[in-house]
């Protein structure tokens, strides 16, 4: 990735660090758990102010996110999943005006058609 630009200026939304730590555990086969940590660096971003000609730059808050998820699989055809995200309630953009969401909790349930093939965890 190009860091250092001829003109001087930053490298916009360009994210310095980036790291994730997951983890997956299986019980009896039929309980499936996840995991994951992710932290994100700030980035810079370029900006105008209406009527001024400069572009100046901002950058970022760094984010930390905290995601769960938890599935069962009833059957040959029928999964059933929740998924608990941003448990830091971590309130950063990952790309310039496009905050992250919150905190959600997901609630949901997969229906495989076909029998011989079954749906393995999402």
């Amino acid at each position: 990735p190009v860091l250092h630009t001829n003109s001087g200026q930053k490298a916009w939304h360009y994210q310095p660090f980036q790291a994730e730590l997951k983890g997956e555990y299986t019980f009896l086969r039929k309980w499936h758990f996840a995991s994951e940590i992710l932290l994100r660096g700030g980035y810079y971003s370029a900006w105008r102010m209406e009527g001024d000609p400069e572009t100046y730059s901002r950058q970022a808050d760094p984010g930390l996110e905290i995601n769960l998820r938890a599935g069962y699989t009833a059957n040959r055809v029928w999964n059933l999943y929740a998924e608990l995200n941003n448990l830091s309630g971590s309130q950063y953009q990952r790309w310039y005006g496009y905050p992250q969401w919150g905190r959600q909790i997901l609630l949901g349930a997969v229906y495989s058609f076909s029998q011989d093939n079954p749906v393995k965890r999402q």
